[in-house]
């Protein structure tokens, strides 16, 4: 369940979102991801959350916070994100191509 915010809302979420996370030491992270992953990281552990239990939903929790911190911290290094950005080049030399959806 999302709904979407206005520019104004979206703003003072983002600086809110930012004021607790800097209280959170070991989720400071966070502050590198962009309004869409951030509502993917979060639907991502409400998902665990509600099917899982006990130990299992521990486990999934810490996989999706481990999978979005290495997005994060790719999002935080704007060389590595423009490198993992470019086509990908074959054994042969030649551009891997995009496989169709």
């Amino acid at each position: 369940m999302c709904t979407k915010r206005s520019r104004t809302e979206a703003s003072a979420f983002r600086l809110e979102t930012e004021k607790f996370i800097e209280s959170m030491d070991g989720l400071r992270w966070l502050v590198h991801l962009d309004e869409d992953d951030m509502d993917a990281m979060l639907k991502d552990v409400a998902e665990a959350l509600c099917a899982r239990t006990g130990a299992q939903r521990r486990a999934q929790i810490a996989y999706a916070l481990w999978d979005w911190k290495a997005t994060a911290a790719v999002q935080a290094d704007p060389d590595l994100c423009r490198r993992l950005a470019e086509p990908i080049a074959s054994v042969s030399g030649e551009p891997v191509p995009i496989p169709a959806v």
